[in-house]
């Protein structure tokens, strides 16, 4: 392979370590793994950039990463040493300040806009995930949809490039800042996913069971839409058809404190316990484990950007009910059953289906493919130089 890379020396990523959006962390930790994957001549070197003491749960999906290949630097930890010994404004973003002594040529995603970015010679790439409160902005309070909107102008306005993660967000984009100053770029992300990624048969002999099951993997928050699986499951109980859902991600909403006793309520309302299954937030190799051995994997969201799921259930070959959002089919393509997101009556058809029929499991990712996308990133990354 030929090196490609010269201007790109040097490659930062920033880590948001805030376990309320695993989405995000997900997201970085695996580009980061992505790049580890190539060839040592073939890319550049490596830093991730993370404030404060992670959580053991990111602590684990860090240590996937081989540690020979990056970089890790808390920045959280240097913030007050570092400023004051530099002499530091104030309002000197550290990790600009990081990026000039380690000489890195691209930063990215960053997901808000500072003056300070233009500071040094780091090129930076902005991300914005999606759009989701100007479509469903009864889930946000006033001051965080401005806080929002104000933002994504800075970055349209000021930003050099912003990194969208599907044509569908880049639509979006342009319908509510059609006068911007920033250049777009389309990276699609991928999940990663080999058999070694799976839980031993040790780990997780506790979670066998002898039910078929499906997988819903999604934190508990309102658009998520979970109670649509749940009538679902109520319409299917009525056929007599015996399953199971499992259900994985953190069990509330801080936007919504009150959805989860929603639930809870419908369950027992509907007398659903024998259906249901909360595991709650679990190690990663188990979920992805989960994931393989189900009858399918159900996403039922009212929004999304571009689903870390639906990656995960490519790279496990497994088959996909998905809420008919216009994302879900760029992302699925021919390779799903779609249902509305207020049509229980159609996913119970759709699960119906899958129980009667049981799909044929597709083959886990290889790393031809894994390879192939590490080097799409850096292209990537290094169109930005």
């Amino acid at each position: 392979m030929s090196n490609k890379l010269n201007s790109l020396k040097h490659l930062g990523f920033h880590l948001q370590t805030d376990m309320n959006w695993m989405g995000g962390v997900y997201y970085v930790l695996n580009l980061a793994k992505a790049i580890s994957f190539l060839n040592k001549e073939d890319r550049p070197k490596l830093f991730l950039f993370y404030s404060g003491k992670p959580s053991q749960t990111v602590k684990t999906l860090m240590d996937e990463i081989d540690a020979t290949q990056v970089n890790m630097t808390d920045v959280g930890l240097l913030e007050k040493v570092s400023v004051r010994a530099k002499g530091l404004s104030s309002d000197y973003n550290l990790i600009q300040h990081q990026c000039q002594k380690h000489r890195i040529d691209f930063l990215y995603p960053l997901l808000s806009f500072h003056p300070s970015h233009s500071m040094t010679d780091t090129k930076v790439g902005h991300w914005i995930p999606d759009f989701q409160h100007l479509f469903l902005g009864h889930l946000f309070d006033d001051s965080e949809k401005k806080k929002r909107n104000d933002n994504y102008r800075n970055i349209a306005d000021q930003a050099e490039f912003l990194f969208l993660s599907s044509e569908n967000a880049r639509s979006h984009f342009l319908q509510f800042y059609s006068d911007n100053n920033v250049t777009t770029k389309l990276l699609r992300f991928k999940s990663l996913i080999g058999k070694d990624d799976l839980a031993t048969d040790s780990k997780f002999s506790e979670f066998e069971t002898d039910a078929s099951y499906f997988m819903v993997c999604n934190q508990f928050w309102t658009h998520k839409n979970h109670l649509l699986v749940l009538q679902a499951i109520n319409e299917l109980k009525k056929n007599g058809l015996r399953f199971k859902v499992r259900f994985t991600g953190k069990f509330y909403d801080p936007r919504d404190p009150d959805y989860s006793t929603m639930l809870e309520d419908y369950i027992r309302t509907h007398q659903l316990g024998d259906f249901c299954e909360f595991l709650g937030f679990i190690d990663r190799d188990v979920q992805l484990r989960l994931m393989r051995e189900s009858l399918a994997i159900i996403q039922p969201s009212r929004f999304e950007g571009w689903s870390t799921v639906i990656e995960d259930a490519k790279a496990l070959g497994k088959f996909v009910l998905a809420s008919s959002l216009e994302v879900n089919k760029e992302q699925m393509g021919t390779h799903a059953s779609y249902f509305d997101v207020d049509d229980e009556q159609t996913l119970a058809q759709h699960m119906s289906s899958v129980i009667e029929q049981r799909p044929n499991e597709g083959p886990i990712q290889g790393d031809e493919e894994r390879m192939d996308y590490a080097q799409a990133l850096l292209n990537c990354f290094e169109s930005c130089m």
